[in-house]
């Protein structure tokens, strides 16, 4: 199978650089499907799961991203993430808490956070998880 070059970078560091024969990013306008000599495009991305399929050892890969842009050309993809998580540095407790938080302010309880903030975190922590777990699923 045909591969391209992937690559991964958030304004903090590079998450990987690799060989990939298939890749899924949440788009703003649903999940797109890339592939070897995938039409030119820069795409936004919104929160959600990047799943990639590595050329050399044929595993797939997850990561969790928070939106961002993701340039396509035929023979590379660059992803420029607002931020991204590998499943291993997914704080799995962290995040359900959060989770609990989010409901309090959905069900009318007292909390900090505004109902637009704990809708985005709703979204971004269960993303989170779904990384976290397709992971532990193996």
């Amino acid at each position: 199978m045909a591969s391209f070059q992937l690559n991964l970078v958030t304004p903090v560091r590079e998450l990987f650089n690799t060989t990939a024969s298939m890749l899924v990013a949440p788009g703003v306008e649903g999940y797109l499907g890339v592939q070897y000599g995938h039409l030119p495009m820069a795409v936004e991305l919104k929160t959600g799961l990047i799943v990639y399929r590595d050329a050399v050892d044929n595993r797939r890969y997850y990561i969790w991203v928070s939106g961002g842009i993701i340039e396509i050309r035929p023979d590379e993809v660059h992803i420029i993430a607002d931020s991204a998580l590998r499943p291993d540095e997914i704080d799995v407790e962290q995040t359900r808490k959060a989770l609990e938080e989010v409901r309090k302010v959905l069900k009318g309880e007292l909390s900090t956070m505004s109902s637009s903030e704990a809708m985005i975190e709703l979204e971004e922590a269960s993303a989170r998880l779904k990384v976290a777990a397709l992971v532990s699923e193996g």
